[in-house]
């Protein structure tokens, strides 16, 4: 899910980071990162992570995880979309195919 929504963000010409330890990273977000087309923060998420973002895409499997980020997003008035959870999502992703 994360490496699908990753290629959406940077067709549209976004500045992509991705918060998650490194062995964690699915191949295709792996290969994005050393291409240097992504930026990457090699540990678990922290609440510091949201500060100047203007959109955030949480696809991680922790539900308790994507909620606490979700409630943290909300606060904060950030639009959210929570991979797999509608009622944790601003905005979806369409399909493509």
């Amino acid at each position: 899910v994360a490496a699908g929504r990753i290629l959406h963000c940077l067709n549209a010409d976004a500045n992509v980071t991705v918060v998650s330890p490194a062995a964690r990273l699915n191949p295709e977000v792996a290969y994005r990162v050393s291409q240097g087309q992504v930026t990457h923060v090699d540990r678990n998420f922290e609440p510091a992570d949201l500060d100047g973002a203007d959109m955030v895409l949480v696809a991680v499997d922790d539900p308790d995880a994507s909620t606490a980020i979700w409630t943290l997003c909300k606060q904060r008035r950030i639009p959210v979309n929570v991979a797999d959870e509608i009622p944790e999502c601003d905005f979806f992703f369409g399909s493509v195919h």
